[in-house]
């Protein structure tokens, strides 16, 4: 996700952001870099009444990073 922290990240390394979301976004299904507003969405609906039969689990906001990571041993 791109946050504040990400432009000081690219400045220090002279990277442009098109630079430096490929080199994140490898493991990621969307193939794109996430926003924070899409975080925050997703808190919202668990803030809201919208999550009401929600009792617990996880949402997660990765773009399939999750899905896409395999664990090795290296």
């Amino acid at each position: 996700v791109e946050t504040p922290i990400s432009k000081v990240e690219r400045a220090s390394h002279g990277w442009t952001f098109e630079e430096w979301e490929k080199l994140k976004v490898k493991d990621v299904m969307l193939r794109r870099v996430g926003n924070t507003r899409e975080v925050a969405n997703a808190t919202l609906f668990y803030a809201s009444s919208e999550s009401s039969y929600c009792t617990g689990g996880f949402l997660m906001v990765d773009g399939g990073q999750t899905s896409c990571t395999v664990m090795t041993d290296d």
